[in-house]
């Protein structure tokens, strides 16, 4: 199999047909290597063959939502006027696999028809699996054609999946909430999603992408969602619930997808979160008194106590689920964080830096602990080189691949408040050279355009005055 590196190696050198063979060849063996349909996409473009290469970037963005790739394909529209590679094409499409999509429900009816609506056509069956509406959701279910199912609700919703994933007929399945509506732009990702991973054998489950809306500000997160039936795999929880194997002791590998939808489910807004945090904590405290020992059940109840704004009974859940993972080092990091975040809640951020800071010690490889107390110090405003030093040391571990036991933090917000430290210190031209870099990065990012607006106009004010100096009479 050929190489990435050779294959890179080849476009450098302009040999477009070695790459394009080498990369198709490498395609054919794992035809799921996101890396490899960028290169080929390159190496056709090399080709003036523009159809084919726009097509090759747009799978690879399918199987690598985090790739920027509008820059590649915005290069190959002065030759996308027909130019295709045959061979390619032809390599290109994906064996047709039925998707079912089910969906728990109880009074959606604010959400209900658009989140319908929009996997119309997208999947080959709804089914819906109603709690006990009372405002009319079950009569819309049906109206949108889907198939509808009653469940008498006990407080758990793996058995309500699992109820519903019996009643699937398809090949593969998707699990949407109801305040969940599917992006416009994916709506045959889902079946090529199925289509290409279908013949993998193993167990995999795929990660679609949440944008999530609170209030005004926004988030992305990756939610487990979607899998092939028939390979043992089926909820487990009453709450915050994951597909895991029964009955099968291989390791379930993980796939992020570009398969996204607005989320705004928790947006105050719209929607009263606190009865959502109160019911979740009900049915967490019922299961930590059944399962005393279940780490998982503490942190989730912990996380609910802190929504709710129960700080000490959040750091109880916690302290004790640390106890019960001790040694296991992703969820240590995860509750260590919760724990920072509890410190925050009750304004003990002393206590909340410390415990950042500790981070840095005990998980050195993960960027968590070097972005937080970085933070803490760029708040302050009087130890901007210590912030600087502990925000350049996240935003390199980022760009090398380390881990981060919360996904927000990621290269792009390390990076923004690096360069805050530096407009801080009065390093105007490196700040604005980060934040642009942000920006270019996340063309949305309201809060980076209005900073730069306001340096810009803070320049141009002392370029006028400057020059209205330079005009005045001397005396």
């Amino acid at each position: 199999m050929t190489s990435h590196k050779a294959i890179s190696a080849l476009i450098y050198e302009k040999d477009f047909q070695g790459a394009r063979d080498g990369a198709l060849s490498h395609l054919q063996r794992s035809k799921v290597d996101g890396q490899a349909w960028i290169l080929l996409g390159q190496a056709l473009r090399g080709m003036y063959r523009g159809d084919t290469a726009i097509r090759c970037f747009h799978r690879a963005a399918i199987l690598n939502p985090a790739a920027q790739l509008d820059e590649e394909i915005q290069k190959c529209q002065h030759i996308a006027n027909g130019n295709v590679d045959s061979e390619v094409e032809r390599f290109l499409q994906v064996p047709q696999k039925r998707v079912s999509a089910i969906l728990i429900v109880r009074n959606e009816i604010r959400t209900m028809r658009k989140c319908l609506a929009a996997l119309t056509g997208a999947v080959d069956e709804m089914i819906v699996v109603d709690t006990g509406s009372t405002d009319g959701t079950d009569t819309v279910a049906d109206e949108m054609g889907a198939r509808l199912h009653r469940f008498v609700w006990n407080d758990d919703f793996a058995a309500a999946r699992n109820f519903a994933l019996s009643l699937v007929q398809t090949d593969w399945v998707l699990s949407v909430d109801a305040d969940e509506i599917l992006h416009d732009e994916d709506i045959d990702n889902i079946r090529t999603i199925a289509g290409l991973y279908d013949d993998i054998p193993g167990l995999f489950t795929m990660k679609v992408l949440m944008l999530n809306t609170f209030g005004s500000s926004a988030s992305v997160s990756e939610e487990t969602r979607m899998f092939p039936i028939n390979r043992g795999l089926s909820w487990v929880r009453p709450i915050h619930e994951q597909i895991a194997a029964t009955n099968v002791k291989e390791e379930i590998t993980s796939v992020t997808t570009k398969i996204r939808f607005l989320h705004d489910g928790y947006n105050p807004d719209v929607v009263n979160v606190r009865e959502k945090y109160a019911r979740n904590a009900r049915i967490l405290e019922k299961h930590v008194q059944q399962k005393p020992k279940n780490y998982m059940s503490h942190k989730f109840l912990a996380r609910e106590y802190l929504m709710l704004g129960k700080s000490d009974a959040a750091r109880v859940h916690l302290k004790a689920a640390r106890d019960l993972c001790a040694g296991y080092i992703p969820p240590l990091s995860n509750i260590d964080l919760m724990l920072i975040g509890t410190a925050e809640q009750v304004g003990e951020i002393q206590l909340a830096e410390e415990l950042a800071l500790q981070m840095t010690q005990d998980y050195p490889d993960l960027v968590d602990g070097w972005y937080l107390y970085g933070f803490y110090q760029l708040k302050k405003s009087t130890v901007l080189q210590k912030a600087k030093q502990y925000l350049s040391q996240a935003v390199e571990m980022n760009l090398n691949g380390k881990q981060s036991a919360n996904s927000a933090v990621g290269v792009a917000k390390a990076r923004l408040h690096l360069a805050d430290v530096e407009r801080l210190s009065g390093n105007w031209i490196e700040a604005r050279r980060l934040y642009k870099l942000v920006l270019h990065e996340n063309p949305d990012f309201t809060e980076v355009k209005n900073i730069l607006s306001s340096m810009d106009k803070q320049i141009q004010q002392m370029a006028d005055e400057l020059k209205q100096e330079r005009h005045e009479p001397r005396h």
